[in-house]
């Protein structure tokens, strides 16, 4: 409690370095903690007001600049879950005290703690068995057989912090009125999705995420956005996101079925903008509904038979670039980019050559293959490099 107070005063007079130097000096403290001690509530309270402090000067430092302040970071945020998860009714309800000015709520250190693990599961950090230095560079003395090891114990904690600041977001936030969106919700999917695209990448084999492999992540990614839009009215994002997860679990039906309601509703959204001047809260740019319709295209043309090679075709008519807007685009930048333009011509081309593959018809056959050449190359000129 002394080390909290010390912490604050010092943050008003001299520095965030100093405020955080009082802070840590507790930390062993907590640490040592004998258990009867750790059960009383009046020291969770204020081990968990300083851990607090302690995790919020780490992230706006820069925590994750050298490996040092990364252990660091983590070690503060593991003793500030433990704090929390003594109790598990405090995990859904406010903290037993008023939160001041220098006080953070449960559900941002959670973030905080959840955004962390997101970068480090972005870099070449590896976890060790070690209490004190719990990350490492990965290098050679890792063997093929340590990685699977490290590599779970890293997925099951981003999993249990994932689970914690999930519950308490979807806890504490309202069904927003028809004019707002819950931007927190939105950010949240984004990180998820994310975190998401690193495990079932190349980086990550099955043998490192446990029972069930990717298909597994995939489908509590699933379950994690199906949540989100119970918090969201009509999330753009989060359609966009279902539609390349079950795109990518071979779920074409549900994919496509995202991609339409994602369709419906930014295209309507672009028409009352444009009577009423003013964008929608939420709404996705031209540069990703373009870049999204050509993924739908792509898997339409890949899995699809006859009735899906002809949906492609509809879809590439309605995000066929208009070429005033594309010349204005590539010398202002105001309108797509350069990359979505690049994108929609390629899938435009893709819808018309497999459209010329599947008719039966020998003249429509030879319209449509003239047609995807064209539509090639014009995608081949606006690319930066010349190709495609």
């Amino acid at each position: 409690k002394s080390r909290y107070f010390l912490g604050v005063a010092r943050e008003q007079k001299v520095s965030l370095e100093s405020a955080l130097s009082a802070y840590s000096q507790a930390l062993s403290a907590i640490d040592q903690a004998p258990v009867n001690l750790a059960a009383l509530s009046e020291y969770r309270t204020w081990a968990a007001r300083l851990l607090g402090r302690i995790c919020t000067l780490q992230s706006k430092q820069g925590h994750t600049s050298t490996l040092a302040t990364a252990n660091a970071a983590l070690i503060s945020y593991r003793a500030w879950a433990r704090i929390w998860n003594g109790d598990s009714s405090v995990r859904t309800t406010s903290p037993s005290y008023s939160l001041g000015p220098y006080d953070i709520s449960n559900k941002d250190v959670w973030g905080m703690y959840y955004n962390f693990l997101s970068f480090v599961l972005g870099t070449d950090l590896v976890y060790t068995s070690s209490n004190e230095s719990p990350l490492a560079f990965q290098n050679s003395d890792h063997t093929i057989n340590d990685l699977p090891k490290m590599r779970l114990r890293q997925r099951t904690e981003l999993k249990q912090v994932e689970a914690a600041y999930e519950s308490l977001l979807l806890y504490k936030t309202k069904f927003p009125q028809a004019s707002q969106s819950n931007e927190e919700v939105e950010r949240w999917a984004d990180s998820v999705i994310a975190n998401w695209s690193i495990l079932c990448g190349p980086r990550w084999r099955d043998i490192d995420l446990g029972e069930g492999g990717k298909a597994a992540v995939g489908r509590s990614t699933l379950d994690i956005l199906y949540r989100a839009a119970t918090k969201t009215f009509h999330s753009t994002s989060i359609l966009r996101h279902l539609f390349s997860v079950h795109a990518s679990l071979a779920e074409f039906d549900l994919a496509i079925k995202a991609f339409d309601s994602y369709t419906e509703i930014t295209s309507r959204a672009k028409s009352r903008a444009e009577k009423t001047g003013h964008n929608e809260p939420g709404l996705d740019g031209d540069d990703l509904v373009v870049l999204t319709a050509a993924q739908a295209i792509g898997v339409l043309c890949r899995y699809g038979s006859q009735a899906e090679g002809e949906k492609a075709i509809e879809v590439a008519k309605r995000r066929q670039p208009d070429k005033a807007a594309t010349d204005a685009e590539i010398s202002t930048g105001a309108l797509i980019s350069a990359e979505s333009s690049v994108a929609a011509y390629r899938a435009i081309g893709e819808s018309q050559a497999n459209f010329a593959r599947l008719t039966h018809d020998p003249a429509q056959r030879s319209e449509f293959r003239e047609k995807a050449i064209k539509s090639l190359r014009k995608a081949a000129e606006l690319s930066p490099n010349g190709n495609l």
